[in-house]
Protein backbone atom coordinates (compact mmCIF):
# COMPACT_ATOMS: atom_id res chain seq x y z
CA UNK A 1 0.00 0.00 0.00
CA UNK A 2 1.15 3.29 -0.69
CA UNK A 3 -0.11 6.78 0.87
CA UNK A 4 0.95 10.46 0.28
CA UNK A 5 0.96 12.34 2.98
CA UNK A 6 -0.26 16.55 2.00
CA UNK A 7 1.70 18.69 3.28
CA UNK A 8 2.61 22.71 3.03
CA UNK A 9 4.37 24.00 0.50
CA UNK A 10 6.98 26.57 0.82
CA UNK A 11 7.84 27.69 4.43
CA UNK A 12 5.95 26.94 7.33
CA UNK A 13 5.79 26.98 10.78
CA UNK A 14 4.55 23.61 11.28
CA UNK A 15 6.88 21.33 12.38
CA UNK A 16 5.79 18.79 10.15
CA UNK A 17 8.68 16.88 8.80
CA UNK A 18 9.12 15.19 12.48
CA UNK A 19 5.62 14.07 12.24
CA UNK A 20 6.44 12.81 8.86
CA UNK A 21 9.47 10.47 10.21
CA UNK A 22 7.02 8.96 12.92
CA UNK A 23 4.62 7.74 9.97
CA UNK A 24 7.32 6.62 7.87
CA UNK A 25 8.75 4.31 10.63
CA UNK A 26 5.11 3.25 12.19
CA UNK A 27 4.03 2.37 8.77
CA UNK A 28 7.02 1.16 7.52
CA UNK A 29 6.63 -1.60 9.85
CA UNK A 30 3.44 -3.15 8.36
CA UNK A 31 4.62 -2.64 4.63
CA UNK A 32 2.90 0.68 3.73
CA UNK A 33 5.47 2.89 1.73
CA UNK A 34 4.62 7.27 2.83
CA UNK A 35 5.50 9.82 0.73
CA UNK A 36 4.70 13.46 0.41
CA UNK A 37 3.28 16.07 -1.97
CA UNK A 38 2.18 19.88 -1.07
CA UNK A 39 -1.76 19.92 -0.84
CA UNK A 40 -1.69 23.22 -2.55
CA UNK A 41 -1.52 20.94 -6.17
CA UNK A 42 -3.56 17.97 -5.85
CA UNK A 43 -4.22 17.81 -9.21
CA UNK A 44 -0.41 16.55 -9.67
CA UNK A 45 -1.59 13.59 -7.60
CA UNK A 46 -1.46 10.31 -10.29
CA UNK A 47 -1.65 6.68 -9.54
CA UNK A 48 -2.63 4.23 -6.67
CA UNK A 49 -2.02 7.04 -3.84
CA UNK A 50 -4.34 8.26 -1.25
CA UNK A 51 -3.97 11.67 1.12
CA UNK A 52 -3.21 10.48 4.56
CA UNK A 53 -3.31 14.01 6.07
CA UNK A 54 -3.13 17.33 5.12
CA UNK A 55 -0.99 19.85 7.36
CA UNK A 56 -1.61 23.50 7.39
CA UNK A 57 -4.75 23.59 5.37
CA UNK A 58 -6.69 25.83 7.80
CA UNK A 59 -4.25 28.78 6.88
CA UNK A 60 -5.98 28.80 3.74
CA UNK A 61 -9.51 27.06 3.68
CA UNK A 62 -10.47 28.53 0.48
CA UNK A 63 -7.38 27.42 -1.64
CA UNK A 64 -7.86 23.97 0.52
CA UNK A 65 -11.39 23.45 -0.71
CA UNK A 66 -10.55 24.40 -4.11
CA UNK A 67 -7.45 21.70 -4.24
CA UNK A 68 -10.28 19.62 -3.28
CA UNK A 69 -11.95 19.82 -6.01
CA UNK A 70 -9.33 19.39 -8.18
CA UNK A 71 -7.66 16.30 -6.96
CA UNK A 72 -7.73 13.05 -9.50
CA UNK A 73 -6.57 11.14 -7.09
CA UNK A 74 -8.82 8.78 -4.53
CA UNK A 75 -8.69 10.45 -1.33
CA UNK A 76 -8.97 8.81 2.17
CA UNK A 77 -12.40 9.37 3.48
CA UNK A 78 -13.44 11.33 0.40
CA UNK A 79 -14.04 14.76 -1.17
CA UNK A 80 -17.17 15.11 0.57
CA UNK A 81 -16.45 14.33 4.20
CA UNK A 82 -12.96 16.37 4.06
CA UNK A 83 -14.75 19.50 3.23
CA UNK A 84 -17.59 19.12 5.64
CA UNK A 85 -14.65 18.31 8.57
CA UNK A 86 -12.51 21.21 7.83
CA UNK A 87 -15.20 23.73 8.89
CA UNK A 88 -16.12 23.19 12.28
CA UNK A 89 -19.80 24.20 11.65
CA UNK A 90 -20.02 20.27 11.49
CA UNK A 91 -20.78 20.47 14.93
CA UNK A 92 -24.06 22.08 14.56
CA UNK A 93 -24.87 18.91 12.23
CA UNK A 94 -24.01 16.50 15.11
CA UNK A 95 -25.39 18.36 17.60
CA UNK A 96 -28.86 17.23 15.71
CA UNK A 97 -28.43 13.84 17.16
CA UNK A 98 -25.65 13.63 19.50
CA UNK A 99 -24.19 15.03 22.41
CA UNK A 100 -22.17 18.06 21.68
CA UNK A 101 -20.67 20.69 23.90
CA UNK A 102 -23.02 23.76 23.28
CA UNK A 103 -21.71 25.87 20.20
CA UNK A 104 -22.96 29.96 18.92
CA UNK A 105 -21.66 30.39 15.74
CA UNK A 106 -20.41 33.82 15.37
CA UNK A 107 -19.58 35.43 11.33
CA UNK A 108 -18.01 38.53 13.28
CA UNK A 109 -17.84 38.34 17.38
CA UNK A 110 -18.23 41.58 19.20
CA UNK A 111 -18.34 42.09 23.28
CA UNK A 112 -22.04 41.90 23.14
CA UNK A 113 -22.22 38.49 21.37
CA UNK A 114 -19.66 37.29 23.69
CA UNK A 115 -21.46 38.66 26.27
CA UNK A 116 -24.72 37.10 25.16
CA UNK A 117 -23.14 33.80 24.52
CA UNK A 118 -21.77 33.77 28.22
CA UNK A 119 -25.79 34.58 28.88
CA UNK A 120 -26.63 31.58 27.32
CA UNK A 121 -24.80 29.10 28.33
CA UNK A 122 -25.09 30.44 32.28
CA UNK A 123 -21.13 30.47 32.79
CA UNK A 124 -18.37 33.45 33.28
CA UNK A 125 -15.30 31.98 30.89
CA UNK A 126 -15.84 30.83 26.86
CA UNK A 127 -13.31 29.87 24.74
CA UNK A 128 -12.93 30.81 21.16
CA UNK A 129 -12.33 28.98 17.96
CA UNK A 130 -12.10 29.97 14.43
CA UNK A 131 -14.70 27.97 12.37
CA UNK A 132 -11.15 26.97 10.10
CA UNK A 133 -8.78 26.08 12.89
CA UNK A 134 -6.77 23.25 13.85
CA UNK A 135 -3.52 23.14 16.45
CA UNK A 136 -4.93 25.84 18.42
CA UNK A 137 -4.50 28.84 15.90
CA UNK A 138 -5.42 31.60 17.33
CA UNK A 139 -8.04 29.71 19.93
CA UNK A 140 -8.87 32.38 22.78
CA UNK A 141 -9.68 31.91 26.71
CA UNK A 142 -12.47 34.81 26.92
CA UNK A 143 -13.72 36.36 30.26
CA UNK A 144 -17.46 37.70 30.39
CA UNK A 145 -17.47 41.44 30.13
CA UNK A 146 -13.64 41.25 28.88
CA UNK A 147 -13.22 44.20 25.67
CA UNK A 148 -11.43 42.55 22.42
CA UNK A 149 -11.51 44.19 19.02
CA UNK A 150 -14.36 42.64 16.99
CA UNK A 151 -13.31 39.34 15.23
CA UNK A 152 -13.95 39.66 12.09
CA UNK A 153 -13.22 35.62 10.78
CA UNK A 154 -16.09 33.59 11.56
CA UNK A 155 -15.99 31.60 14.92
CA UNK A 156 -17.49 29.20 17.49
CA UNK A 157 -18.16 30.20 21.01
CA UNK A 158 -18.56 27.19 23.64
CA UNK A 159 -18.66 27.40 27.11
CA UNK A 160 -14.86 26.81 28.58
CA UNK A 161 -15.39 23.03 30.40
CA UNK A 162 -12.56 23.12 33.56
CA UNK A 163 -12.56 19.72 32.59
CA UNK A 164 -9.72 20.19 30.11
CA UNK A 165 -7.41 21.26 33.01
CA UNK A 166 -7.84 18.73 35.57
CA UNK A 167 -8.44 15.46 33.12
CA UNK A 168 -7.40 16.86 29.79
CA UNK A 169 -9.12 15.45 26.40
CA UNK A 170 -9.85 11.35 25.34
CA UNK A 171 -9.25 11.16 21.45
CA UNK A 172 -10.91 7.56 20.18
CA UNK A 173 -9.15 6.36 16.78
CA UNK A 174 -11.07 4.88 14.38
CA UNK A 175 -10.64 2.84 11.38
CA UNK A 176 -13.36 1.94 8.94
CA UNK A 177 -15.48 2.03 11.40
CA UNK A 178 -13.62 -0.40 14.52
CA UNK A 179 -12.13 1.39 17.30
CA UNK A 180 -8.46 1.02 17.32
CA UNK A 181 -7.11 2.77 20.28
CA UNK A 182 -7.24 5.95 22.43
CA UNK A 183 -4.89 8.50 24.05
CA UNK A 184 -5.48 10.86 26.73
CA UNK A 185 -3.68 14.50 25.93
CA UNK A 186 -3.56 16.88 29.45
CA UNK A 187 -2.34 20.23 28.93
CA UNK A 188 1.20 21.45 29.95
CA UNK A 189 0.40 23.59 33.77
CA UNK A 190 -1.01 26.96 33.21
CA UNK A 191 -2.57 25.98 29.57
CA UNK A 192 -5.83 24.71 28.76
CA UNK A 193 -4.57 23.65 25.03
CA UNK A 194 -4.13 20.23 24.14
CA UNK A 195 -1.15 19.95 21.12
CA UNK A 196 1.86 18.14 22.28
CA UNK A 197 3.76 21.39 20.59
CA UNK A 198 2.08 22.92 23.42
CA UNK A 199 3.77 21.18 25.74
CA UNK A 200 0.58 18.87 26.67
CA UNK A 201 1.29 15.41 27.96
CA UNK A 202 0.20 12.60 25.19
CA UNK A 203 -0.50 9.16 26.63
CA UNK A 204 -2.31 5.65 25.84
CA UNK A 205 -5.44 5.48 27.52
CA UNK A 206 -8.34 2.90 28.58
CA UNK A 207 -12.08 3.91 27.54
CA UNK A 208 -15.30 2.80 29.03
CA UNK A 209 -18.80 2.02 27.49
CA UNK A 210 -20.03 5.84 28.11
CA UNK A 211 -17.09 7.50 25.60
CA UNK A 212 -17.48 4.07 23.19
CA UNK A 213 -21.74 5.35 22.87
CA UNK A 214 -20.60 8.71 22.42
CA UNK A 215 -18.21 8.36 19.90
CA UNK A 216 -20.20 5.66 17.96
CA UNK A 217 -23.08 7.90 17.66
CA UNK A 218 -20.55 10.58 15.99
CA UNK A 219 -19.61 7.50 13.25
CA UNK A 220 -23.61 7.14 13.14
CA UNK A 221 -24.43 10.58 12.67
CA UNK A 222 -21.92 10.97 9.24
CA UNK A 223 -23.59 9.84 5.64
CA UNK A 224 -20.57 8.05 4.54
CA UNK A 225 -18.25 5.53 7.35
CA UNK A 226 -14.83 7.34 7.31
CA UNK A 227 -11.78 5.44 6.07
CA UNK A 228 -10.26 7.49 9.65
CA UNK A 229 -11.77 9.22 12.36
CA UNK A 230 -10.53 10.79 15.44
CA UNK A 231 -13.81 11.73 17.83
CA UNK A 232 -12.15 14.38 20.90
CA UNK A 233 -14.17 14.26 23.89
CA UNK A 234 -14.30 16.00 26.86
CA UNK A 235 -16.44 15.96 30.28
CA UNK A 236 -19.42 18.21 30.57
CA UNK A 237 -20.51 19.90 33.40
CA UNK A 238 -23.49 17.06 33.91
CA UNK A 239 -20.44 14.65 34.12
CA UNK A 240 -21.03 12.88 30.52
CA UNK A 241 -18.75 13.08 28.17
CA UNK A 242 -19.68 15.63 24.70
CA UNK A 243 -17.56 16.42 21.74
CA UNK A 244 -15.52 19.89 21.72
CA UNK A 245 -14.90 18.86 18.19
CA UNK A 246 -14.28 15.98 15.49
CA UNK A 247 -11.31 15.37 13.32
Amino acid sequence: MHLTVLTPSGASDIDWRERLNVLHTALGKVGVAVDEAPWSDLTSLRGPTASLLAWGYHKQPTEWLAQLECAQAPLLNGKKTLRWNSDKAYLGDLARSARVVPTIFEDRLTPALADAAADAFRCDDLVIKPRFGASSMNVRRLKRGEVFAPLTEPVLVQPFLSSIVSEGEVSLMYFAGAFSHAVRKTPATGDYRTQSELGADISPTNVDNEMLRTAGQALAALDTLPDYARVDMIRGTDGLFAWPRWS
